[in-house]
C-alpha cells in the first residue's frame, strides 16, 4: 500500500509506487512526537506537497510548531534529490504549508521529512515550548523506567558520584544528567545487569538518532548487543538513504568497525536496495 508511511527517530518516509500526470494522494496518519501527521501530492503542471497534523483535540489544543525539511527522491538511476529550504511553520490545516516542486517526472518516488525540532503553541499565547528534550531534560518516553532503574542504583551505591554524610550516616546520590550520560549510563547498565536501565537508554538513543551520531549509535549498539537500535540505525542509513549524508564518515568507520557488523551492513544494502 502507498498510503503507508514509515516513520523512524524523527523521520518519515512515504514510498510512492505510482503516480500519474495528474493526481492527488493522501497518506495514512503518522506518528511524530505528540501529533499525527498527514502528508499529501497533488501534481498539474507542479507537484505540490502538503505538511499538516490530523484534525483531533491535540492538535487543536496543542497546536505544533514544526521545524522540518523534506526531500523527494526518484527510485530510478538518477537518485539525485529534490531538498526543500528548512521550514519553520505553525501548522493548524493543510493550508498552512505547501512545498511547490517545479518537476514533471511521474512513476515511483520517496518522500522524506525530517523533523529537526516540534514544540507546542500556547493558546494563549506566550513562547512555544519544545516537546524533545534538550541539555538537563529527561525524555518523557524514558522517564519512568529510568526512574527506577536509578533507584536502584542509588540504592546498592552503583556508580554513586556523591557522598552525603548525615548524623545517622552516609546517604550515597548521583548527579548524572541522563540525556548527556546515556551512554556512561548505558555502560553501568550493561556492567552491572541492570536491563531496565538498559531498555531505557537503548529507547533514548533510538528517539534522536541523526546524521551527525548514527554511526556511533551503531558502533554502540553492536558493542552492547542492543538489536532495537542496531536495526534502527540499520533502516535510517539504507532504508532511508541518510548513507548519502555521511559518505564523508563511513570511510573511516569502516577502518575501525567490526568485520562481522561490515558483513550485517552489506546485507542490508542488498535487502534495501534489491529491484522491486
Amino acid at each position: 500500500m502507498d498510503s503507508k508511511v514509515e516513520t523512524i527517530s524523527r523521520l518519515a518516509q512515504w514510498r510512492i509506487d505510482t503516480f500519474g500526470p495528474s493526481t492527488y494522494k493522501r497518506s495514512d496518519p503518522f506518528k511524530i512526537g505528540i501529533w499525527n501527521w498527514i502528508l499529501s501530492i497533488e501534481k498539474n503542471r507542479y507537484m505540490y506537497i502538503r505538511l499538516f497534523p490530523e484534525l483531533s483535540r491535540v492538535s487543536k489544543e496543542q497546536p505544533p510548531v514544526a521545524r522540518f525539511v523534506l526531500r523527494v527522491t526518484t527510485t530510478g538511476t538518477n537518485r539525485k534529490p529534490y531538498i526543500s529550504p528548512i521550514h519553520e511553520r505553525l501548522l493548524r490545516t493543510s493550508d498552512d504549508f505547501v512545498w511547490t516542486i517545479d518537476t514533471t517526472f511521474q512513476g515511483r518516488f520517496v518522500i522524506d521529512v525530517e523533523f529537526l525540532d516540534l514544540k507546542i503553541c500556547p493558546l494563549n499565547g506566550g513562547e512555544a515550548n519544545p516537546i524533545w528534550p534538550s541539555d538537563g531534560v529527561m525524555q518523557s518516553l524514558a522517564t519512568q523506567s529510568t526512574l527506577r532503574c536509578l533507584s536502584r542504583m542509588l540504592f546498592e551505591g552503583i556508580h554513586a558520584d556523591v557522598i552525603i554524610n548525615t548524623a545517622d550516616g552516609t546517604v550515597h546520590s548521583h548527579k548524572e544528567d541522563f540525556w548527556k550520560h546515556r551512554l556512561a549510563l548505558l555502560g553501568a547498565a550493561n556492567k552491572y545487569d541492570i536491563a531496565d536501565l538498559k531498555d531505557a537508554c537503548e529507547e533514548s538513543l533510538l528517539e534522536d538518532v541523526n546524521t551527525g551520531n548514527v554511526l556511533e549509535r551503531l558502533q554502540e549498539a553492536w558493542l552492547y548487543q542492543l538489536n532495537k537500535l542496531k536495526k534502527g540505525c540499520l533502516m535510517y542509513l539504507f532504508d532511508f538513504g541518510k548513507i548519502y549524508d555521511v559518505e564523508d564518515e563511513i570511510s573511516n568507520f569502516f577502518r575501525q568497525a567490526d568485520r562481522a557488523l561490515m558483513v550485517e551492513m552489506f546485507q542490508e544494502v542488498l535487502t534495501a536496495w534489491k529491484p522491486a
